[in-house]
């Protein structure tokens, strides 16, 4: 959930309690320009970027462009280590999102044959 203060984190606490979690995380909201999705298959990679068209500030959700753009060092860096994370992966993702403000890539999400 996107929380804007701590006012409306309060409102999530009341949620929470209803159910059987045991803890809650926050963290900074990155404002994304886009977001990345990060293909290892085998020793083939891909790289694609992924723009809201339809508003929403989850630039995954909704209506999207995809565009395939270029496999980086970075890139194949990351892959490699989520691969090796994992015990050897031969098929995975990362997903990032690059934040507006500063131009950073951060990493959100790895995943393995589950990618969809």
């Amino acid at each position: 959930m996107r929380l804007a203060d701590h006012h409306e984190f309060e409102d999530f606490r009341s949620v929470m309690a209803m159910t059987d979690g045991k803890y809650c995380t926050a963290e900074p909201f990155v404002d994304g320009e886009y977001d990345l999705r990060l293909q290892k298959i085998g020793q083939r990679y891909r790289a694609y970027t992924r723009r809201s068209v339809s508003g929403n500030w989850k630039t995954n959700t909704g209506s999207s462009v995809i565009e395939e753009v270029a496999v980086t060092d970075e890139y194949r860096r990351w892959l490699d280590g989520a691969a090796q994370m994992f015990g050897g992966l031969d098929i995975c993702t990362v997903d990032a999102i690059h934040d507006r403000a500063t131009g950073r890539e951060v990493i959100f999400e790895v995943n393995g044959t589950s990618s969809g």
